[in-house]
């Protein structure tokens, strides 16, 4: 499918239509402590980025603390969809700690969520481009959530010379689509404490498309595009 384009710009970024009340920083914080991967020799720590919290996942996890070896080596098959699929497992206790943060993430398009886990950075990332999509959706395709104080935001997209900074992030609206076949993006050193949800999946198109239909409609402003 095509990138959303309008008079001849690229839609590279707009906040999502889902409103969502955010919880104390502290909880997400302890959350994090006591549940992160507990691994130290995956890519992101050894060079110097993210530390993961699993949150959610369609594969079966015997210790969410684990981290998945097998299936961030294989990131095409995130993106199909699997006929053992029945229903999305959620860390043991997560839905109950934090039943906002399942919601938002239950109206999203997707057909199949395979993996969401969220992010603490503590180093910055330089510009790059996520796996592909071999289902090729309308881009922007990548649903990301800022879960912590908006000040301590670090991601721009790369132009190939200039770094183009996301806008300021609303806390009441904080999922946003991101084009990541387009442009380039990467984060900043960090000034805080920053958590944020990356997930991963097979977009229902349809549903996908009347999303950034609707959210492009509500944040004119804040949409990006080159």
């Amino acid at each position: 499918m095509p990138t959303y384009t309008r008079n001849g710009k690229k839609l590279i970024y707009v906040p999502i239509d889902i409103k969502v009340d955010l919880p104390p920083e502290e909880e997400l914080r302890q959350w994090h402590n006591d549940h992160r991967v507990t691994e130290v020799d995956y890519h992101d720590i050894v060079t110097w980025r993210h530390v993961y919290t699993i949150i959610a996942s369609r594969y079966p996890f015997e210790d969410w603390r684990k981290f998945p070896w097998i299936f961030y080596q294989d990131k095409q098959s995130w993106k199909n969809e699997s006929d053992e699929y029945t229903e999305l497992s959620w860390c043991p206790g997560f839905k109950e700690r934090f039943p906002t943060i399942v919601t938002m993430i239950e109206q999203l398009p997707f057909k199949q969520i395979a993996f969401a886990g969220w992010m603490h950075q503590f180093g910055p990332y330089a510009p790059h481009v996520d796996s592909s999509d071999a289902n090729n959706p309308t881009e922007p395709r990548r649903y990301n959530v800022f879960l912590t104080n908006p000040k301590h935001n670090t991601f721009y997209f790369w132009d190939g010379e200039n770094k183009i900074p996301q806008p300021e992030i609303d806390p009441q609206y904080p999922v946003f689509a991101f084009n990541n076949s387009d442009i380039k993006h990467g984060t900043n050193p960090v000034t805080g404490f920053k958590l944020a949800i990356g997930i991963m999946g097979v977009i229902d198109e349809e549903k996908h498309y009347a999303l950034i239909e609707r959210s492009l409609a509500k944040f004119p402003d804040k949409a990006l595009w080159v």
